[in-house]
């Protein structure tokens, strides 16, 4: 039976092996860089939608509605992997990533900050 130090030690090995590999490395990078970018607005999440006035079931059924979208794009870009080349889904990811960061960023009309401007 493994350890936990075990498992962590083999997964630091594999990762740090397709990094290095030359037809994986590059699109592991991107990969990387996109969840960990995914990763750094998860903190700051709930006070953005507590400046949209979201009541605790409003911010769980838009958690709901990200779920679900993962749950119905998983197996697409799985078949748009299988079908064609790593690059047009992590392309096709990159640009959902910055349409979503992008529609964030816009201000909801009615709410208070569109209305102070």
């Amino acid at each position: 039976m493994l350890t936990a130090w075990a498992i962590v030690q083999e997964h630091v090995t594999l990762a740090i092996s397709l990094a290095r590999s030359r037809s994986v490395g590059s699109v592991m990078v991107i990969v990387w860089l996109v969840t960990m970018g995914g990763n750094l607005q998860a903190p700051v999440l709930s006070f953005f939608y507590q400046e949209l006035a979201m009541s605790a079931g409003d911010i769980g059924a838009s958690v709901l509605i990200v779920q679900v979208g993962v749950l119905i794009s998983s197996p697409v870009y799985g078949r748009l992997l299988d079908k064609t080349s790593a690059f047009k889904a992590v392309a096709l990811s990159l640009f959902m990533c910055t349409l979503g960061c992008f529609l964030r960023g816009c201000p909801i009309p009615g709410s208070q900050d569109a209305s102070r401007r």
